[in-house]
């Protein structure tokens, strides 16, 4: 009898939860969605905690910031990426100049056998960097010049050999080791954030035509009734739609509400760095 109640549970629990879905459909997509975002934040979150525990790292705060930083203490914390210089992976400069104004970053580039006629601007990107003070900064940033195929990979343990791939999963990273409470903020806007990720990686980067074109036509709806992406305030999801627009060239054909965006964005210096190294694309 005990058992042909609990079985008579399982199946109610299955009828109630198959008409919720029906009933509001949107909801389980949602959910669907958001938990396949948390498995990938999981394998992301479980290479920094594996950094945390093997350098008995402790989250801190600098310059009086409130994102957190995640950082090996007393070791430079190496970031390693490969990237085709026919398409520079711009949000890595964006990111790079976030970086820099929570801690020390060391930056360096090198030229792989496989490429030739590198420009001068991504060749010597860090040519004003003092060369002798690696040891004296907490992330060193290298980029490596190379033929890759899909893009852009990021090594975050060149002794394990780490990759994570695509510009999108590569600015989830970054972003989560600048600020430890990323995943800590709302769901809902985090799930915004990555389905603008999401657009970008995959409409962007790697669509077609019309699919390049979907996603700027629903970039500009967005930006007629809201200043930014998501929320009040440029977030992630601006910052890696201004990338893929600049690197896909859609910008100089952009609708109006992109444009107007595109101008505000001009105004923030977290964009200058990244400009001024692709100066001329």
């Amino acid at each position: 009898m005990q058992s042909e109640r609990y079985y008579y549970a399982l199946w109610c629990h299955d009828k109630v939860k198959a008409a919720t879905v029906g009933e509001d459909n949107s909801v389980a997509v949602l959910e669907n969605k958001q938990t396949d975002i948390l498995q990938r934040l999981g394998e992301l979150r479980g290479v920094l905690d594996q950094i945390n525990i093997k350098y008995g790292t402790t989250p801190t705060s600098s310059s009086g910031k409130s994102s957190t930083m995640l950082l090996p203490g007393g070791v430079v914390h190496d970031i390693v990426i490969n990237a085709d210089p026919e398409n520079p992976p711009a949000i890595v400069f964006v990111l790079y100049t976030l970086l820099k104004e929570r801690c020390q970053v060391y930056g360096s580039s090198l030229v792989h056998s496989s490429v030739t006629n590198v420009p001068d601007q991504l060749r010597n990107i860090f040519s004003d960097q003092d060369k002798c003070t690696r040891g004296n900064h907490q992330v060193a940033i290298t980029i490596i010049w190379k033929k890759v195929e899909n893009g852009p990979t990021l090594i975050v343990s060149p002794h394990n050999q780490t990759a994570i791939e695509g510009e999108a999963n590569i600015a989830r990273y970054i972003m989560r080791l600048i600020n430890q409470d990323y995943d800590n903020s709302n769901p809902v806007t985090t799930t915004q954030v990555d389905d603008w990720l999401d657009s970008a990686q995959q409409q962007l980067h790697q669509g077609n035509t019309k699919e390049k074109a979907a996603a700027v036509k629903s970039l500009n709806a967005r930006l007629g009734r809201n200043d930014w992406l998501v929320g009040s305030e440029i977030s992630l999801a601006d910052m890696v739609m201004w990338a893929a627009l600049l690197q896909t060239y859609q910008m100089s054909n952009a609708p109006n509400n992109v444009k107007k965006w595109l101008t505000a964005c001009d105004k923030n210096s977290v964009f200058q760095f990244a400009k001024t190294v692709l100066n001329g694309r």
